[in-house]
């Protein structure tokens, strides 16, 4: 652990990237040394972090309007924002009633916050209760521990807790992964061919051998083929995992796409297909059409659908510790970035959108 100075008796100054206001992440990020109160609650402990990686999300709550982020998130004006959810380190200070954990222990976790209490920073403040942080496997760096939080949170609640895949031997279970390539995707290869289910990927030309690695059975080039008849030669699937937005296959879920009234279309992101724009369940705040989609589905006139988030539970993070222990899952690093200088870079690589695997943020460069 490196030794850092406080700014007062109980404040500790953590290097960090911010943004005040609102708008293009590379545009408004800036490092500052934001104060750290290192006076715990009894179950508080602080981590030095020693890498984060990005995610689009990040970008997309840069982009929130200011009056959202003033008004309904209650971020406040000129209060630094700290960006990033994913995050590896080690244990530097616990409050007396901490139990879980010690002083110098390495952990990693997810620490998803819409109002600015990210991990770009040196040092973070958590309670060890937090369901998504614990303990680093052994057979992961930080680097790759810190990648791997938010995809595979996100896809085993889609497989698992939505579709109701198992690691079993139900081999002739079928899912159709749309942006198989990417930071989520690429690790729903590997879930899904862990749990011995059927895998078929789309993704592009340069990509193809890689989802192919990843656990593919099939991949189909969106570059050069029509997703629809390309995706109903492999069909019908049990599950659907859209992890890039659109509706190119929304008005073909009949028998031709899915199996049964319990298969099901997920989508991470909605009907949405930019980038920089929140994804998720916030789509439906702006889609009527996704919740008339979803509200068909719920009383069964129309196929099984649903815009999904991660399930933040102890008993997924569980599941997450046990597959990476095991060697089921293995995050794939696209790029890694300096923490000192090279943050607007990594997030200028990220939002490119070609980035395979994960973007990952090294503190100790």
């Amino acid at each position: 652990m490196t030794e850092s100075k406080t700014s007062s008796t109980n404040s500790l100054l953590s290097k960090a990237w911010v943004y005040y206001e609102q708008g293009p992440i590379t545009q408004i990020l800036q490092q500052t040394s934001i104060p750290i109160d290192t006076e715990l609650g009894l179950n508080e402990l602080i981590i030095e972090i020693k890498a984060a990686a990005l995610n689009p999300v990040d970008i997309q709550i840069g982009n929130i309007p200011q009056w959202i982020a003033n008004w309904i998130l209650f971020t406040g004006v000129n209060k630094p924002k700290v960006p990033a959810a994913d995050f590896s380190g080690i244990v530097y200070k616990i409050g007396n009633n901490v139990t879980k954990y010690k002083i110098g222990d390495e952990v990693f976790g997810l620490n998803f916050s819409l109002t600015g209490n990210g991990c770009l920073s040196q040092y973070i403040k958590l309670s060890e209760n937090l369901p998504t942080l614990t303990h680093k496997p052994a057979n992961l760096s930080h680097i790759e521990a810190a990648a791997i939080p938010l995809a595979f949170l996100t896809v085993y609640t889609a497989l698992n807790n939505w579709g109701g895949f198992q690691n079993d031997d139900t081999t002739d279970q079928k899912v159709l992964i749309l942006g198989a390539s990417g930071g989520v995707g690429h690790i729903a290869c590997q879930m899904a061919r862990a749990m011995n289910k059927y895998v078929v990927g789309v993704c592009s030309t340069r990509n193809i051998e890689f989802v192919k690695q990843m656990g593919a059975n099939e991949v189909i080039d969106y570059t050069i083929n029509d997703i629809v008849s390309a995706s109903k030669e492999y069909g019908p699937y049990d599950i659907i995992l859209d992890c890039v937005g659109g509706t190119q296959l929304i008005p073909y879920l009949n028998s031709d796409f899915l199996k049964s009234n319990q298969s099901i279309y997920l989508t991470i992101v909605g009907d949405k297909t930019s980038r920089g724009v929140m994804g998720g369940v916030a789509s439906y705040i702006f889609t009527p059409a996704m919740v008339f989609r979803s509200l068909k589905s719920m009383i069964g006139l129309g196929p099984r659908y649903y815009c999904i988030n991660l399930s933040l539970t102890e008993e997924n993070t569980n599941q997450m510790v046990s597959m990476l222990q095991k060697g089921m899952i293995k995050p794939v690093i696209d790029s890694v970035f300096e923490f000192s200088n090279h943050v607007k870079q990594a997030y200028e690589r990220l939002d490119t959108g070609r980035v395979k695997g994960k973007v990952v943020i090294d503190f100790d460069k």
